[in-house]
This record gives structure tokens, sequence and C-alpha cells, in this order.
């Protein structure tokens, strides 16, 4: 038995390349493809710049620290007091001093009073500095103890020696977040004080009360 198979050619079966609706569709992939490679693009560039500033690679626009004329104006400044022309410095075993911690290192007024007893300085009371201290050390004195603080700031590098009014018998010692290691005995020499950039004469020197301390060093 033989079958008789008829095709039918029409426009329903395969769409001319004219058809409307084909070309439609084209444009419409195409406008996709476009919207969608440039939200890619961007979101690649966003990525890049960001992994580049928690590096490191680039600054960050929020990393800026703020501050205001109100904090800048209650911040503490210590002025150095200028030693009496020809000042030199004196004994160690003559000072005495009590020795605070202006860090957040525990222990260090403590280490720091034992290193001074064993140059020969007497030692007292040792404790935090609640104020703290950003650097080497803060030499604390009265009128009478300018040459004592000046030769245990030779200890210190970069260290201050700040005059203050009041009646106590011994010098503070400060320890700040600059603070390394203490000079050897040798670097006291026996040469006069220089004055310091910005110092003030003894006379002049405000003397301003000192934050409170704690016991504990």
């Amino acid at each position: 038995m033989t079958r008789a198979f008829v095709f039918y050619y029409g426009d329903g079966v395969t769409p001319s390349p004219s058809d409307p609706n084909r070309e439609r569709h084209r444009r419409l992939l195409q406008r996709q493809a476009v919207i969608f490679g440039s939200i890619g693009l961007l979101m690649a560039i966003t990525l890049v710049v960001a992994l580049a500033q928690f590096s490191g690679l680039l600054p960050s626009p929020f990393a800026r620290e703020f501050s205001t004329e109100k904090e800048a104006d209650t911040k503490p400044s210590y002025i150095p007091v200028c030693p009496p022309e020809g000042t030199v410095p004196v004994a160690l075993t003559d000072i005495t001093a009590d020795v605070y911690n202006g860090t957040s290192r525990a222990g260090l007024a403590g280490s720091t009073a034992k290193s001074l007893g064993e140059l020969g300085v007497k030692t007292g009371a040792t404790g935090n500095f609640d104020a703290g201290y950003k650097g080497s050390a803060m030499i604390r004195v009265n009128a009478d103890q300018i040459a004592q603080g000046y030769t245990i700031s030779r200890l210190f590098p970069d260290s201050v020696v700040v005059l203050e009014q009041r009646d106590k018998a011994v010098i503070d010692v400060i320890v700040g977040d600059a603070y390394t290691e203490m000079s050897p005995a040798d670097a006291i020499g026996k040469d006069p004080f220089a004055m310091p950039e910005g110092c003030q004469p003894p006379g002049d020197s405000a003397g301003d009360e000192a934050p409170a301390e704690d016991a504990e060093g």
C-alpha cells in the first residue's frame, strides 16, 4: 500500500526575514543586552573601587576625622617651663618622683618606677593618669624642682617639663603613648639645660591644676 504525503508551504510555516514580529524581538534582545551589560560593568567598577579603598590603595571619602572648635579649646596644652639660665643636672639620688601611666598599657607606671629606682631615684606612688598623655613623658614640677625635672627629662627623649603651682614635695613623671624605653643614666651628662622651643619663664607659667590620677598603674 502506497501512501502519499502532501507538503504545504505558506507564511504560517516559515516566517520571512522581514517579519515585523521577529524584527521587534531582535531589537528587544539588543536593548536588553546593552542594559544588562552596562549594569554589570557599573557593578564591576564599584567592586574594584571598594576593594581598593578597603586595602588602602585609595582614600575613602568617609575616613576623615571631624573635630569641633569646642574640642580644640578643651584639649589640654602642656607648655614647657624654661630652665633658669645655667641650670645643670642634679644627682639622681636627690630626686623623689611619683610615676603615672598615661597610656592603656598595663603596669607601665610600676615598671618605669622600678627602672628609675635602679638608677637611684627615690620613687613614691604609682598610678594612672586619667587624662592620658600622647607624648613620650611629661614631668610636672613646682618652681623649686625645675632642675630635678629637667634632670629626669634627659632619661625620656622628647619629654616636656611642666610647671605647676603646688606644694607637692616630689615631682611627677607621667609616661605617655610615645614612650618606648628609658635612656641610660649617662645620657644626663653635666651640660646646662637648653631652652625648649616655646617655653615660658617660671614667672609666666600659669600652673593649671592637674587632672586627677588613680592608684592603679
